[in-house]
């Protein structure tokens, strides 16, 4: 097991399907893994106090920041500090819609865009979601060598193939340890 000794988090609503695939990675690594379901009544409960602590009520913001809030709530009761996956989606291709823009100069420039957009978004969420647990937070992928790296990278191999499979160069990159399905 690779990661032995490690904690990971994972929340969700109970209908969520990232749950069991973060759990079947969980397992596969060897993490010790803590996973909490949250229900609408206690998002309505929450909501509150997500809003105080972002300082927002932009509605998409608000939405993306429930789960942040309940997961820094949770490992806050384990660790001091995590390391999230904030950035994969904007450095390699993880947004859908990108998939629209069929020239490759179109897809960079929305690529850009989005790097452009996260410090009134992505990097809002994850600083104040965090901080109202006073739980500090690490975002590799946003590592400046990373972002470089990433922004060199043909958008081709970020969305890659006739399938148009998103964030592709990073599951190649670490095909090896993570399951098959």
């Amino acid at each position: 097991k690779l990661l032995c000794g490690v904690d990971s988090f994972t929340v969700g609503m109970e209908t969520s399907e990232d749950v069991p695939h973060a759990r079947m990675v969980a397992e596969h690594l060897g993490t010790n893994h803590h996973e909490y379901r949250y229900t609408i009544e206690e998002v309505l409960d929450i909501l509150p106090k997500v809003i105080y602590h972002l300082e927002s009520f932009d509605a998409p913001l608000v939405r993306s920041s429930i789960a942040n809030y309940i997961a820094s709530r949770e490992a806050k009761k384990y660790v001091d500090t995590i390391l999230i996956g904030e950035g994969g989606d904007e450095n390699f291709g993880g947004y859908h819609h990108v998939k629209r823009f069929q020239s490759p100069d179109d897809r960079q420039t929305e690529f850009l865009r989005l790097m452009g957009s996260l410090h009134n978004m992505g990097f809002m969420r994850t600083d104040r979601m965090n901080w109202a647990h006073s739980l500090g937070v690490r975002a590799p992928f946003f590592d400046a060598e990373v972002v470089d790296l990433a922004m060199s990278i043909p958008p081709k191999w970020k969305i890659y193939g006739d399938e148009e499979i998103e964030k592709w160069i990073l599951r190649k990159a670490f095909e090896d340890y993570l399951p098959k399905k």
